[in-house]
């Protein structure tokens, strides 16, 4: 009865310090895994537009003989911007052809605007821009809380990446891009802002 009554009167310091010390332990652990997640689920989310973008791309070529720069628009869109697109901030979805949207927009050899719509993520800024007389693209992407901005281009199915982590929480793609419109418009290689080995894009 003695043992009973003794029990009862709680847990003794050594106690509560080892759960202390367990739960640090623990926190320890998960926090910077949670940290870690997050900024993959970010950077992810750019990843996924650019390649959405580069179909979206693809598929006007197929329509219109054409690629297209990014703008706000109905379809069939303006014919774009003729070089640097118009700089995107998601969410934001893909204009039709009566509710003003998202669209890649090219003119054609005959001087017909084509267009095509897609949308951008929560938090995606997102930019397409033409090259060479509309024949070539350069698109890129990058979360507003992501380290890592992604780019492609016309000649290649690789997804190029860039790391920068002062980039977080900071507005607008942040990385380096290459001159529209010109005749060399390779990505790989060039630079592109981000730190030690991720200071030029690279092949993800």
């Amino acid at each position: 009865m003695k043992r009973l009554i003794r029990r009862a009167q709680g847990f003794t310091l050594i106690e509560l310090m080892i759960v202390v010390a367990i739960i640090g332990i623990l926190a320890a652990i998960a926090i910077p895994q949670v940290v870690a997640y997050r900024m993959r689920a970010f950077n992810t989310a750019a990843e996924s537009d650019v390649r959405n973008l580069k179909s979206a791309e693809e598929l006007l070529m197929t329509d219109g003989q054409v690629y297209g720069s990014s703008e706000i628009g109905i379809l069939p869109g303006t014919g774009g911007a003729h070089g640097k697109g118009v700089e995107l901030f998601g969410p934001k979805s893909g204009g039709t052809l009566a509710v003003s949207g998202v669209v890649l927009s090219g003119m054609d050899q005959k001087g017909e605007p084509h267009a095509v719509g897609f949308g951008i993520s929560n938090g995606v800024y997102l930019r397409a821009d033409t090259m060479v007389n509309d024949a070539s693209f350069n698109i890129y992407a990058r979360h507003a809380q992501g380290n890592r901005a992604f780019a492609s281009e016309a000649e290649t199915t690789a997804v190029l990446v860039c790391e920068n982590d002062t980039w977080v929480a900071r507005a607008g793609i942040m990385a380096s891009t290459v001159a529209v419109q010109v005749a060399v418009q390779d990505l790989y290689g060039q630079p592109c802002g981000g730190h030690g080995n991720w200071s030029t894009w690279l092949i993800l």
